[in-house]
């Protein structure tokens, strides 16, 4: 008499507790970490806060944790994350060096190495420098970045840049 047997609560039961489970699982927000993503396109040097950025949800672990604060070491576009290589927290001046505002050619880049060819009691000296940020100019003589020079040549390099009398060249390789 199979008709008059109980009827199989418990498996029922036990069917639905899975399916509710699994759908749970399913249905629940995957966990986040907050990463810093530009808000816009920054160059080469700047010095950056968090305020330059905006903190989007990622998976935790796919990217590295970054402190936004410090100088860019490559430009970055809007929004692209922000990692631990672009940044630096001591500056992009090399120890020992010392940066100065030079005029420099158009289309030049932050990082881009220049020779400084200065004047020095009418003998002119090459000296050797480092593009460590460009700023925007809005003027017609062109653009304006910080130079970093060796510490011995400093003195030599900003004389000359202040009499007007440097020279920048830019090369196609080192």
């Amino acid at each position: 008499m199979y008709w008059l047997a109980r009827p199989p609560y418990l498996r029922r039961v036990g069917a639905v507790l899975i399916v509710v489970v699994a759908v749970w699982f399913e249905m629940a927000p995957e966990p986040t970490v907050p990463h810093p993503f530009a808000k816009v396109d920054l160059p080469t040097g700047m010095p950056v806060t968090p305020a330059d950025f905006e903190l989007r949800p990622i998976p935790p672990g796919i990217l590295p944790p970054v402190d936004p604060e410090g100088v860019l070491a490559i430009a970055i576009s809007s929004g692209d994350p922000l990692v631990p290589g672009m940044i630096s927290n001591s500056g992009l001046v090399p120890d020992g060096w010392w940066a100065l505002d030079v005029p420099i050619p158009a289309g030049v880049s932050a990082g881009t190495e220049v020779r400084l060819v200065v004047d020095q009691e009418e003998v002119p000296r090459v000296v050797v420098g480092l593009i460590v940020r460009v700023q925007e100019s809005d003027s017609f003589e062109g653009s304006v970045g910080l130079v970093a020079v060796p510490e011995g040549d400093a003195a030599a390099a900003a004389t000359a840049v202040a009499r007007g009398t440097a020279a920048v060249l830019v090369g196609a390789g080192g």
